[in-house]
């Protein structure tokens, strides 16, 4: 099966990517309204204190699986490094109170006592002083250093071993077929001809002169395809969300009871959204929205994102 397959290529070598790494993630977590932890009550914070506790061992872990990778020759594209380096830098931070696991300790309830508080707050600035900060550098020292001078100048996996066969499986794993990749590429050619043909009649319709690389380059310039700040972008897919949940039960009968609330994304190398489910501790999905580069997201693809991302998409899903 393609699942037995699976064990065949080592994927676990180019899991640490800008989008996807622990340290990335494990800033998310810290912070209340994207986490998947709920900070809530004061055992619910003695239990993240904990877990920073097993940092340390986790770093060690990762380096192990670097040198594996620098070895077996299966390492990440030069580019991926680099942006994974901007996707957990903020957690470098050597002041507790301006390091991202703060945000937990500027969000703790009011309802805590004063005790709690101050033994929580405590507790917090000594685990980034002494797991966080030295591990985060730990770890980045290696990776800069050691792993970095290995990465590939190439894309893709057309470089690693074995890559036809790696790619073969990909497709499999991906999209359930067994078909050729140039059957897939001749399908996706077909698709650009033909969004092509559309892109031509949307330029005739907005006026715009020139060939299609003209007309790119309009859009682009363009300030009326984007929004000028972060409010009004939020404000859009506030306004689409709205629209959806009048919509939805016009075509699902089972909807779910568990809301999601839009939320931005910490790390600035994330997709332009992401979609984070409830959990139990958690009831409640979250849109995570990336305004790093508020370009990134043009006016015209807000209904897309949030519909993709939440209903009828992966909120759906649950």
């Amino acid at each position: 099966t393609v699942e037995l397959k699976s064990f065949e290529f080592p994927t676990e070598l180019l899991e640490f990517n800008q989008m996807g790494n622990r340290l990335s993630r494990f800033i998310d977590q810290a912070n209340p309204s994207t986490s998947s932890f709920p900070f809530d009550s004061v055992k619910h914070y003695e239990d993240f204190v904990s877990r920073i506790d097993g940092l340390p061992a986790y770093v060690d872990r990762q380096i192990a699986v670097f040198k594996r990778g620098i070895k077996e020759n299966v390492t990440l594209s030069c580019v991926v490094v680099e942006k994974a380096i901007n996707s957990y830098k903020d957690g470098l931070e050597s002041e507790p109170t301006k390091n991202p696991f703060w945000k937990s300790v500027k969000a703790m309830p009011a309802k805590f006592s004063k005790e709690d508080k101050a033994r929580l707050t405590e507790g917090f600035r000594k685990a980034i002083t002494t797991h966080i900060v030295p591990n985060y550098k730990k770890l980045d020292a290696f990776f800069k250093t050691e792993y970095r001078p290995h990465c590939r100048k190439e894309f893709g996996i057309g470089s690693l071993p074995r890559a036809k066969e790696w790619y073969a499986y990909a497709i499999e794993a991906q999209t359930g077929t067994t078909m050729d990749p140039k059957e897939i590429h001749a399908i996706g050619v077909k698709e650009v001809e033909r969004i092509d043909k559309e892109l031509a009649q949307v330029q005739k319709q907005l006026g715009i002169k020139g060939n299609k690389k003209a007309f790119l380059q309009a859009i682009m310039k363009d300030s009326r395809f984007f929004f000028k700040n972060e409010k009004e972008l939020v404000d859009a897919f506030a306004k689409v969300r709205v629209q959806l949940d009048k919509k939805m039960p016009q075509y699902f009968s089972l909807i779910p009871k568990t809301d999601f609330k839009i939320v931005r994304a910490d790390n600035p190398e994330d997709a332009s959204g992401t979609y984070r489910q409830p959990t139990e501790l958690k009831p409640l999905g979250r849109f995570v929205y990336n305004a790093t580069h508020i370009r990134a997201i043009p006016r015209s693809e807000v209904t897309t994102l949030l519909m993709h991302e939440t209903n009828p998409g992966h909120h759906l899903q649950l």
